[in-house]
């Protein structure tokens, strides 16, 4: 199927998943898309700046960071910033690097 890609059901049944707010939500499945598109097998992480998370998920860049914040702290994604210092950008460009954890009970 075209518009498809697949999502862990582990994560999507937890009672962790059903307390995160709408926006983390959305953010996680926007994440899991962008995994499937962009990330790699042999490692699992993937570069995305918040300002294209905000435009793939359609959300504000507030909202995206605000989710992402709620995703790591709950142990869903687990993320690194690399800072492009040799590019004067606001941190709305910064990469950070995402990779979907797979065991959702740690803390």
């Amino acid at each position: 199927m075209k518009n498809t890609f697949p999502v862990s059901h582990s994560a999507v049944e937890s009672d962790k998943f059903k307390a995160l707010a709408p926006v983390s939500k959305i953010l996680f499945y926007t994440l899991c898309k962008n995994s499937n598109r962009f990330g790699t097998r042999r490692n699992g992480w993937f570069n995305r700046s918040t300002r294209e998370l905000a435009d793939d998920s359609g959300l504000s860049l507030e909202s995206v960071v605000k989710g992402r914040k709620e995703l790591e702290e709950n142990c869903f994604i687990e993320t690194h910033t690399a800072v492009d210092y040799r590019r004067h950008l606001s941190t709305e460009y910064h990469i950070c690097n995402y990779k979907q954890l797979k065991n959702y009970t740690k803390k």
